[in-house]
């Protein structure tokens, strides 16, 4: 029993060497430990597994000493896609040209205080200006329903900076972030709601009208540049009957001129 607990400790020993060895060397010491298995294990029902390891081990000798290594194992393609890499380091995009228009609404919006002032020093300007597009369609239909791209364009930053702004506003208890996950499908967008009561009546007093005000307003009809038009007419018909009637109540003296 004893001898075959050997014989099977010494394979599994030369297969991980068989499996590292990579100079000449290890691939020696590997083929003298094989011919040592083949003769412990004449005669035992081990025999066969240890011819095999020995051929395998000489085989992978000779294929180091020819300089012609064959790769065995091949590498599993990865899981998820892999993304190219970018012309530009990091430090360089950074550099970069920033788009005017998005710059310029992001101090637009961040500077337009729909933060109350105990909390405005909690943000940064992008994440004021994400917290206004989001009171704004708070205010307007109830709650915010947008994703994260959207308000990140809306508010003229990048979706890192509106991620960061939510996630700051619901640890100070400004707003109610409730998740939509979907069922073998991609997640709806968060529904943000105003968690904060003194935030809201903060915003009813000192910016009543905070948002986007879309609604179509009254214009006043042009009127017609034609004289001889129907209504042109009524209204002449209507002034000369008015003017008659005014003749008739009125003494012939009144239509006199007064010489003092």
């Amino acid at each position: 029993m004893t001898d075959i607990f050997q014989i099977q400790m010494l394979q599994e020993a030369i297969i991980r060497l068989c499996s590292d060895m990579k100079t000449l060397a290890q691939a020696n010491d590997a083929f003298k430990l094989a011919n040592d298995l083949l003769l412990l294990s004449q005669g035992s029902d081990l025999n066969p597994v240890s011819e095999a390891i020995y051929e395998s081990v000489r085989e992978k000798r000779n294929q180091i000493a020819n300089g012609t290594t064959v790769q065995t194992t091949t590498k599993q393609p990865p899981y998820l896609p892999v993304r190219e890499k970018a012309d530009k380091s990091r430090s360089e995009a950074a550099k970069g040209k920033r788009n005017v228009e998005r710059w310029s609404r992001k101090r637009r919006l961040g500077d337009m205080a729909a933060l109350p002032p105990y909390a405005r020093d909690q943000f940064t300007e992008g994440e004021r200006a994400v917290l206004y597009i989001v009171a704004a369609d708070i205010r307007q239909h109830g709650s915010c329903r947008c994703t994260n791209k959207e308000i990140g364009d809306r508010a003229g930053v990048c979706l890192t900076t509106t991620r960061n702004a939510l996630r700051k506003a619901r640890q100070h208890g400004l707003l109610n972030i409730r998740q939509r996950p979907q069922w073998r499908g991609k997640n709806l967008s968060n529904i943000i709601t105003m968690a904060c009561k003194l935030w809201r009546k903060w915003l009813d007093r000192f910016r009543p009208k905070l948002g986007f005000n879309f609604s179509l307003k009254g214009v006043k009809k042009a009127v017609p540049l034609e004289t001889n038009s129907k209504r042109n007419l009524e209204k002449k018909e209507n002034f000369l009957e008015k003017t008659l009637s005014i003749k008739e109540i009125m003494p012939m003296d009144f239509y006199k001129p007064r010489l003092e």
